[in-house]
């Protein structure tokens, strides 16, 4: 009877441990997910430097390299626009063609980004618009943070360079429909050295007697930027 009893006293204080344990994970595990995934500027930020500075530019007023160069592309200032809202932000971010009313230039990234990244990102832009020096900053803040790696510069070809050179940097993306004379370069076949890369990126085609539709990225890539876009050039050479 003594070892019985004994047991029942043992058996509750285990109960009682456990659930601590996992009241205790549980909490954790909510303020991880919190922090992982609740939306944020600074996100935001990221994913607008990642995807969006090409055609809006770094500023958001238009400024990107695409609409600099083509006569044809639309305004994209998403600053002195009136009409966005914050329903209509998403829906250009997630729909962009799919919607009736936005141009063929404008690529839907709804698959591509996740929740926490497109509401980020949505957070972002309308912050752009109502504090735009602020905004600007955190833009900065995250280009000079970097580090350079090929994985960084495969993210930033895919954000910037496959509109033109394509996803495989073959010379074959959506714009080389357009851009004729000559076409987006094979990358792949380029035997450039890497000071040549670096020339041509930083100052563009024309100043390199180049293509003229080869922007110029010094103004747009931070150094950490360059070095590591170089590096997975490279890195993808047949």
């Amino acid at each position: 009877m003594q070892r019985i009893s004994h047991i029942f006293r043992v058996v509750p204080l285990f109960f009682i441990t456990t659930i601590s344990v996992i009241t205790t994970l549980c909490l954790s595990s909510l303020a991880y997910s919190e922090e992982t995934f609740e939306p944020t500027l600074e996100r935001g930020a990221k994913v607008y430097v990642e995807r969006c500075t090409l055609c809006h530019g770094r500023k958001g007023m238009g400024e990107g390299m695409l609409p600099l160069l083509l006569k044809v592309y639309p305004n994209t200032n998403l600053v002195n626009t009136e009409q966005l809202t914050e329903e209509s932000i998403r829906s250009a971010v997630a729909l962009g063609v799919s919607r009736e009313d936005l141009s063929s230039f404008s690529p839907p990234f709804g698959r591509e980004l996740t929740w926490t990244n497109l509401e980020s990102v949505i957070l972002f832009v309308t912050y752009l618009r109502e504090e735009n020096e602020t905004a600007i900053t955190l833009v900065d803040d995250f280009m000079n943070k970097q580090a350079p790696s090929k994985h960084l510069g495969r993210r930033i070809y895919k954000a910037q360079c496959t509109l033109c050179h394509g996803k495989f940097a073959e010379g074959d993306g959506r714009m080389a429909r357009i851009i004729r004379n000559p076409s987006p370069a094979d990358l792949t076949a380029s035997r450039l050295p890497e000071g040549y890369l670096y020339d041509i990126i930083y100052k563009g085609g024309e100043k390199m007697s180049r293509s003229p539709k080869m922007p110029p990225w010094g103004d747009q890539f931070t150094e950490v930027q360059m070095q590591s876009i170089i590096l997975y050039l490279i890195s993808i050479r047949d």
